[in-house]
């Protein structure tokens, strides 16, 4: 999640633990501009993920992280990818690649993929929608904020009725154009 004062920095454990349990990690930043990395916590993080917060709005800003234990600092991370601190500013691309992955006499499972593009804040939902050929009307299926994977099962279809599916991402802004 980012925005125009904070970043939340998600990162995974390391395959090796140098032979003693990860005590925790220290997490660095540095602006697009500046050669020194500064901690951002002096104390380790317990967790894989953390939130930086008084950030300057329309800076970019990179992250590096190391795991400590009993023996100290590991060396650190390749440096990420340049994030700037500002709001969202779009709602999400659409999402791709709409299938059934399996079905049954009263019930469809569909699986789709991501946007590419999240709008620049974090995909919060999915909507996904259904319309059969009798109505001919597409109506949400899904509660608010009930889909949070790429996959949704549809229960109590009519045997022998033909559907229609469509499902749109959701950040921040609001939903993105549907896939049917």
């Amino acid at each position: 999640m980012i925005t125009h004062s904070s970043m939340t920095v998600v990162w995974e454990r390391p395959g090796i633990d140098g032979g003693s349990d990860i005590d925790g990690y220290y997490l660095e930043k540095r602006e697009k501009t500046s050669l020194h990395w500064f901690k951002v916590i002096k104390d380790t993080i317990r967790d894989t993920r953390q939130k930086v917060s008084n950030l300057l709005t329309g800076k970019d800003y990179q992250y590096r992280v190391c795991a400590v234990n009993k023996a100290g600092a590991g060396p650190y991370s390749k440096e990420s990818d340049l994030f700037k601190a500002a709001d969202a500013v779009d709602p999400p691309g659409e999402p791709t690649k709409l299938r059934v992955v399996d079905s049954t006499k009263t019930s469809i499972t569909l699986g789709w993929v991501a946007p590419v593009y999240d709008g620049g804040s974090e995909i919060t939902s999915y909507i996904v929608e259904q319309m059969n050929s009798e109505e001919r009307e597409w109506a949400v299926i899904s509660h608010n904020g009930e889909v949070r994977t790429t996959e949704y099962v549809v229960n109590h279809l009519k045997p022998g009725t033909y559907y229609f599916f469509r499902v749109s991402a959701v950040n921040c802004l609001g939903p993105s154009q549907p896939i049917e």
